[in-house]
């Protein structure tokens, strides 16, 4: 995915929409706001299986917020 792309949420998601991307690793601070996007405009994550933040750490608080919100259908590492 291009850099310009990763830091553009509506891009990125279509990167793994029109990829159908199944997994996605990355650093927290990239990943908590793009799923933050991704909740607030309901936006059709299906294809993504595994959810990998890696780098840095993720806060508990961030983390239980992804699991509820996104591990019934992602499993979150």
């Amino acid at each position: 995915c291009p850099k310009d792309d990763r830091i553009d949420f509506s891009r990125l998601h279509g990167w793994i929409r029109d990829y159908q991307i199944t997994v996605f690793e990355s650093t927290p601070a990239l990943i908590v706001p793009f799923m933050q996007h991704v909740h607030e405009h309901v936006l059709d994550m299906s294809s993504l299986e595994l959810l990998i933040t890696s780098s840095d750490s993720c806060s508990v608080t961030d983390y239980r917020v992804l699991q509820e919100r996104f591990g019934a259908d992602i499993r979150i590492i």
